[in-house]
């Protein structure tokens, strides 16, 4: 910053001697250019391919794709845990839906569906407390 008498400090204008020097960090033992953020490690991994076999075929699927899957056919099974986590997502599929005034038909579940899943988790956590 150019000398000037004029300049006035304040909220955001620090004195000139206390202002950072021209090419020079404020922190200059923080995080290395380059490094990668947990997020940004997250979903390098999520989106690695493995191989799994599936009726008898061997196919390739990135690993979040493969969570997709084991956790729609664990709901298929009836396994509790597996409904809960699904439900949530259901339900914003159906609000992004509504939202973008999309067809329904095929994709929209029913609330007496939605109902009956939710009652059928409360029956499961009465049990006897052990999930699958």
């Amino acid at each position: 910053m150019p000398k000037n008498k004029k300049y006035k400090t304040g909220y955001k204008k620090p004195p000139e001697k206390h202002q950072f020097k021209t090419g020079k960090s404020g922190n200059p033992n923080g995080r290395p250019k380059g490094s990668k953020n947990i997020t940004t490690l997250i979903e390098q991994e999520l989106n690695e391919k493995l191989v799994i076999n599936q009726n008898g075929k061997r196919i390739m699927l990135t690993k979040i794709e493969a969570i997709a899957k084991a956790i729609v056919n664990g709901a298929m099974l009836m396994d509790a845990k597996a409904i809960r986590a699904l439900l949530p997502i259901l339900g914003r599929i159906e609000e992004e839906d509504v939202a973008n005034n999309a067809s329904l038909k095929d994709k929209k579940m029913q609330s007496d569906d939605l109902e009956i899943l939710k009652r059928f988790i409360d029956i499961e956590g009465e049990d006897d407390g052990n999930d699958k």
